[in-house]
C-alpha cells in the first residue's frame, strides 16, 4: 500500500511538471464587458505556441492591470485540444457617468474637461486618471500657477471628482520699510489678497518695487495660511540711502567767486515723491532749478 501511495505521488509530479511544459494551444479573456478582448490580449506577453511560464504569465496580469480598466485580475488554466489554455478573468472598473472639478477658478472648466483622458461614458480607468492629475499640474505650473496642484481624486461608484488647491493669497505684509510708507510699495503689487498666486506675476511685482530705486533688498518669504489651499507673504525690505545734497563753490577769471548747492530727494517723506533743487550764486549770474515728481 505504501508503495502503491509512493508511485501515486511520482505520478502526479510527473502529470504536473508535464502540464506546466506544455504547450500553449489558446488565450481567453473571461469577464469583460466594455474593453474587447483583442485589446486587453495585445497587452500579454504569453504566445500560441509557446510553453507555458508561469513568470510570464505573472507578467502577462501585471500588464493587463497596468491598462487601467480593472479593479482585479486573476488567471487559470484548462486542457485544450492537447495543450493548455490560458484564461484571464478580468473584473472591469464601474462605468463614469460624471466627472466633476473642484476648486477650479483660473481656467474656464470646459477646457480642462477637453484636455481629459478621462471621459462620462466610459469605464474608469486608473492609468488615464493619473494621466490626467499630471496634466492639470502641468497646465497650472506652466501658466505660473506653481502652488495649485490636485489633492485628491475621490471615486464613487460611478462618478471621479478631481479636487484642487490653487493657492490662494492671504495676505500680504512688509518688513524693514522704516521710512517708505506701505501704499508706496503696494500700488505697485498685482498680487493682491484673495488672488491665486501667480510667480510671473509676482516676480515682475518685485522688480518694479526694486526699480523704484528706494532699496537695496527686497525678499519675499512665504508662510502658512490659515488653511492649507492659502498663504501668506512677507516682504522683507532694506532701504538705500534716497536723499544727497552736494554744496560747494569755486573762482573763474571770467564770472568772479561763485558757490552752488544740489539737494536731491527721490523718496520724499517716504511717499515715493522726488524732489531736486539746484542753485548757484555768484558774482556774474545767479540760477536756481527746481523738479518735483509724483508717481
Amino acid at each position: 500500500m505504501k508503495r502503491l501511495l509512493i508511485l501515486g505521488f511520482v505520478l502526479l509530479m510527473s502529470t504536473s511538471a508535464i502540464a506546466l511544459s506544455s504547450n500553449i494551444t489558446a488565450l481567453r479573456v473571461a469577464g469583460n464587458s466594455s474593453i474587447p478582448e483583442s485589446e486587453i490580449l495585445a497587452a500579454v506577453f504569453s504566445k500560441v505556441g509557446e510553453n507555458l511560464s508561469e513568470d510570464k504569465v505573472k507578467s502577462d496580469l501585471r500588464s493587463i492591470y497596468a491598462l487601467g480598466y480593472f479593479k482585479d485580475v486573476k488567471s487559470d488554466y484548462d486542457d485544450y485540444q492537447a495543450g493548455i489554455r490560458i484564461t484571464y478573468r478580468v473584473v472591469e472598473n464601474p462605468l463614469l457617468k460624471k466627472i466633476n472639478l473642484e476648486g477650479i477658478t483660473v481656467f474656464n472648466t470646459n477646457d480642462i474637461y477637453s484636455m481629459l483622458a478621462l471621459k462620462a461614458g466610459r469605464l474608469l480607468n486608473y492609468k488615464f486618471l493619473r494621466e490626467d492629475i499630471a496634466a492639470i499640474n502641468d497646465l497650472y505650473k506652466t501658466k505660473g500657477y506653481t502652488l495649485a496642484r490636485v489633492v485628491d481624486v475621490a471615486t464613487t461608484k460611478d462618478e471621479a471628482t478631481f479636487k484642487v488647491i490653487e493657492g490662494v493669497v492671504e495676505g500680504i505684509s512688509l518688513e524693514g520699510n522704516d521710512q517708505t510708507k506701505d501704499y508706496v510699495i503696494y500700488r505697485e503689487f498685482k498680487t493682491k489678497a484673495g488672488k491665486v498666486f501667480n510667480e510671473d506675476v509676482f516676480a515682475k511685482d518685485l522688480r518694479r518695487v526694486f526699480n523704484l530705486g528706494f532699496f537695496t533688498e527686497v525678499n519675499p518669504a512665504f508662510e502658512p495660511g490659515s488653511t492649507p489651499d492659502k498663504m501668506q507673504i512677507v516682504i522683507k525690505i532694506k532701504e538705500a540711502r534716497t536723499n544727497t545734497i552736494n554744496f560747494g563753490g569755486g573762482y573763474g577769471e571770467r564770472d568772479g567767486w561763485f558757490g552752488f548747492a544740489d539737494l536731491s530727494v527721490n523718496n520724499l517723506v517716504g511717499t515715493g515723491q522726488g524732489l531736486m533743487l539746484k542753485g548757484q550764486a555768484g558774482q556774474q549770474l545767479t540760477t536756481y532749478q527746481f523738479k518735483y515728481s509724483n508717481p
